[in-house]
């Protein structure tokens, strides 16, 4: 089973999207920005729902490829809209003195809590459809495809290549944006940039682990990586990228060892979550001996 093509294939998907996963990650977690991820992860969710619906009402039940990109127009309409109102919320809470969490935590119950209302219509008028629905919420590693390890390969050599161009404007708005902004930077490119890459990261991450731990999957390879990485941005984003992909492919090797004949196993997405934990756990154990070994 361990060998086999299917769990080679699905390890492969896991490690490629969680690579691009924890490298972008990286910036999110230096901008301390990791809510923006959360939000729009869960209010794709009623983008989703309203997509199935529209493609149930317009007959395309029987068109797969019809049916699909019905719900991804919707899953990409509601993700560009959770962008804007994560943006237009920045500037409320510039002007009203707030803090930005609690502007994003009142985005994010608003659509995880529509797509639950959605989800029980869903279940009321189309019930053959809920099963699938609910894998949204932690994900369906298992049934990735070869199909979907090529995407995850070319979104993931796109986004490298895009910040290996941008990193000097990438590098300087992280750690001195005033500076940015006073050298006469172009702030929108960066946001436009960090935007796209945040929406594309965040769907592939949805398709891995769920809506509910897609933030869990940017966020904590960065938390791993951090003590060990002390040479710069470039080495921090690399070592995030090899974390969360050693935390994929172990959370997918535990999940593949829990399958028998009369048991469906563990979902993939919520093991590779325990297993990035773990990761996380032994990387400060040892940095922490490391330190004690050096400096007495």
């Amino acid at each position: 089973m361990l060998f086999s093509s299917v769990f080679l294939t699905i390890a492969l998907g896991c490690a490629v999207i969680s690579f691009a996963a924890g490298t972008f990650g990286a910036i999110v977690s230096l901008r301390a920005r990791n809510l923006d991820a959360d939000v729009l992860a869960h209010c794709t969710l009623p983008g989703l729902v309203l997509g199935l619906i529209f493609s149930q009402l317009l007959g395309f039940t029987e068109a797969p490829g019809s049916q699909i990109l019905v719900i991804v127009c919707g899953v990409g309409a509601a993700g560009l809209a959770s962008l804007a109102l994560s943006y237009f919320s920045t500037q409320v809470t510039i002007k009203w003195a707030l803090g930005n969490d609690i502007i994003q935590a009142v985005l994010l119950g608003l659509g995880f809590g529509l797509g639950l209302i959605l989800l029980s219509l869903v279940q009321g008028y189309f019930p053959a459809q809920r099963s699938g629905l609910d894998r949204l919420l932690i994900g369906n590693a298992a049934l990735l495809t070869s199909a979907d390890v090529w995407i995850g390969c070319a979104l993931s050599a796109s986004l490298i290549m895009v910040g290996w161009l941008a990193r000097r404007p990438i590098i300087a708005f992280l750690f001195d944006p005033q500076a940015w902004h006073v050298a006469g930077g172009r702030q929108w490119l960066v946001e436009t940039l960090y935007a796209a890459g945040l929406f594309v990261v965040t769907i592939i991450c949805i398709r891995l682990v769920g809506a509910v731990l897609a933030v869990a999957l940017l966020t904590m390879p960065y938390l791993i990586a951090k003590p060990w990485a002390s040479r710069g941005f470039a080495v921090l984003a690399l070592t995030s990228g090899l974390a969360a992909a050693a935390g994929a492919v172990s959370g997918s090797w535990v999940s593949a060892l829990s399958l028998g004949p009369e048991a469906q196993g563990l979902p993939t997405g919520p093991c590779i979550i325990l297993a990035l934990f773990i990761w996380l756990l032994v990387s400060h154990i040892l940095f922490k001996v490391q330190q004690h070994l050096r400096y007495g």
